[in-house]
């Protein structure tokens, strides 16, 4: 529930692992959520999802001081070649592409 001018509102909640499961591969995968984030990077099944791009924004917070490091380091961990394309350590927000590195092996001769 969420709290809106002192009304409340009911918001369904999905799993979005199970949600994706449903749906195929994914071929660009948009994550801007405000530092909710972590929660989908570390889960395990982001392994195994099918997605060959993410763009997405890496928010500091008091767990992660470092959001840019740590998402570009799960993101290779995962199979990802992260590239930050910006940076702005005064507001904690970085914009992080990364490209399944299994699509640039299958491009290989």
């Amino acid at each position: 529930m969420a709290e809106s001018g002192g009304n409340a509102v009911a918001v369904k909640m999905i799993d979005f692992f199970d949600w994706a499961s449903g749906i195929g591969p994914i071929d660009l995968l948009k994550i801007d959520i405000e530092g909710g984030e972590f929660a989908i990077l570390s889960d395990p099944r982001f392994e195994t999802l099918p997605c060959k791009h993410v763009i997405m924004e890496a928010h500091n917070d008091a767990e992660h001081p470092d959001a840019t490091h740590w998402t570009t380091r799960r993101l290779e961990e995962t199979g990802f070649d992260p590239r930050v394309t910006q940076n702005d350590p005064g507001l904690g927000v970085s914009m992080i592409y990364a490209r399944k590195k299994s699509l640039d092996a299958a491009r290989k001769p």
